[in-house]
């Protein structure tokens, strides 16, 4: 069969996650009903991934109502969900359930976006449908997310 575009990306960032552990990792592939998009990480985290193709900053993600549900529906199983946000072949932005709530709030829109902005040499900058994260985003930070190190 063959391998649709989002697999590369997915793929992109299971890579560093398992690279970036001292332990062995497992994924596991949560099923068909998150849209492809949901995984587990050491039975323990969840990950929902999102991708830009986009070569060049800035990144923008649409978020529908549904991939909002999902992901407070996995939420509730996991305790512990990073969203990644893969930007083209810069790399990977981690939000935790937190930051993400910080940016689109409780209140689920039909849709909603979050944008993604790197100058060179600097940090991520992440703004949503509902405000700008105060902070930035290292390129890294995903990967202690996903393995619960923070």
């Amino acid at each position: 069969s063959m391998i649709n575009e989002f697999e590369y990306y997915h793929g992109a960032a299971l890579r560093a996650i398992c690279e970036g552990s001292e332990s062995p990792v497992t994924v596991e592939v949560l099923d068909k009903h998150y849209d492809n998009s949901a995984y587990a990480i050491n039975d323990s985290v969840a990950l929902y991934i999102k991708h830009s193709k986009k070569r060049l900053t800035p990144w923008k993600f649409s978020f529908y109502k549904q991939h909002q549900d999902f992901i407070s529906e996995l939420k509730n199983i996991f305790d512990d969900i990073v969203i990644l946000l893969v930007c083209g072949d810069d790399g990977v932005v981690g939000l935790s359930f937190d930051e993400l709530k910080l940016i689109l709030d409780s209140n689920h829109e039909d849709i909603e976006w979050v944008k993604v902005e790197r100058r060179k040499r600097e940090q991520y900058k992440v703004s949503g449908t509902d405000c700008e994260l105060s902070f930035k985003i290292t390129h890294d930070e995903f990967i202690s997310k996903a393995l619960n190190k923070l």
